[in-house]
């Protein structure tokens, strides 16, 4: 249905312009005031935004509605590993979640979820 197709393609286009713009749902929230339920819907394509709030974020991100709405064929990666990869994690919402949470992590913090994530693995194999 095309209703959908849009929604895939206004959340696809969301999520990429978030992270061209290093903004989580946090960060949309908070200066936004975007309620976290309909920053969901947006990202993973439940739901398209009215008009107004489709202006607010062009705004606020600086780009024309257009970039929210069309549909974009550049090629973000060269390698087609990472390609995959990146669309797995924008698929899976558990995937996304640890995305997200490490978005606002420091050195430190990351290092120790690394160390946490790998000792998981290694338990896994033993």
């Amino acid at each position: 249905m095309e209703e959908d197709r849009n929604r895939r393609i206004f959340a696809d286009n969301l999520n990429r312009i978030m992270l061209e713009h290093e903004k989580t749902p946090a960060n949309l929230n908070a200066d936004l005031g975007i309620p976290y339920s309909t920053l969901s819907n947006w990202t993973n394509a439940v739901k398209m935004p009215r008009m107004g709030k489709l202006a607010l974020l062009a705004n606020y991100f600086g780009c024309e509605v257009s970039d929210l709405l069309e549909e974009h064929s550049v090629e973000y990666y060269e390698n087609r590993d990472a390609k995959k990869l990146a669309q797995e994690i924008l698929e899976n919402r558990a995937l996304k979640s640890l995305l997200d949470v490490q978005m606002n992590m420091d050195d430190k913090e990351l290092e120790a979820m690394l160390t946490i994530a790998l000792a998981l693995k290694k338990k896994e194999t033993e």
